[in-house]
């Protein structure tokens, strides 16, 4: 059973014939897409992303170009916008710089897949190099590296809420701190006032008993 991607109802994926109507189709065959060769059974990256929208009622995924420090080549971002928060915008960056923006779009496409569906054996639906960038995701030796740790701007704003309210209980627990010190500095103060007080008290009783 399809779990969110790709087409249902196609029964003998690589045959060579499919049959419809009564009638005989031919396969179409393989195809090449931006230098990568596709067969009529496999889907780039870009393809599942969008399957997975349609079938989730999502808006189309978007995919946005990032600086990229590299001399002509491209890094991209895509971007799963929330129908009703954009708060909720599932955001991935690849940091490695691609040669082409297609390129760099498919690869941003499938570190999405894999947050999205990490389990999924989803290098039997993708054509190389993205079934074998896909199988080593999650490993050391990852082919696909994203540069945020924040899937989503919620999840961000959530993170720097968490750590302005940590920097406030550190900033809080200073000024204690300093209370403290400045309550026992003054006791110290007020005791050896008292002190002198007590002490010039007697000095003057001995004066007046001589």
């Amino acid at each position: 059973k399809s779990r969110g991607f790709g087409p249902q109802g196609v029964s003998g994926v690589g045959k060579r014939k499919l049959r419809k109507l009564g009638g005989v189709v031919a396969a179409r065959g393989p195809r090449e897409i931006h230098g990568v060769v596709v067969k009529e059974w496999q889907r780039l990256p870009k393809q599942l992303v969008q399957e997975y929208c349609q079938k989730q009622k999502r808006p189309r995924p978007k995919f946005l170009r990032c600086k990229c420090d590299a001399k002509d080549k491209f890094r991209t971002r895509c971007v799963l916008p929330d129908p009703k928060n954009s708060a909720k915008d599932i955001v991935m960056a690849p940091t490695e710089p691609r040669d082409t923006l297609q390129e760099a779009d498919q690869y941003a496409a499938l570190a999405m897949l894999y947050h999205l569906s990490p389990s999924l054996p989803l290098q039997r639906k993708l054509p190389e190099p993205y079934a074998g960038a896909w199988l080593s995701m999650g490993s050391d030796t990852a082919q696909v590296n994203v540069d945020s740790k924040f899937a989503t701007k919620q999840e961000k704003q959530l993170h720097h809420k968490k750590k302005r309210e940590l920097s406030n209980r550190r900033e809080a627990k200073k000024l204690q701190a300093k209370a403290r010190f400045m309550k026992v500095h003054m006791s110290d103060e007020i005791r050896r006032y008292i002190e002198n007080l007590l002490e010039s008290r007697r000095h003057m009783m001995k004066q007046q008993q001589q």
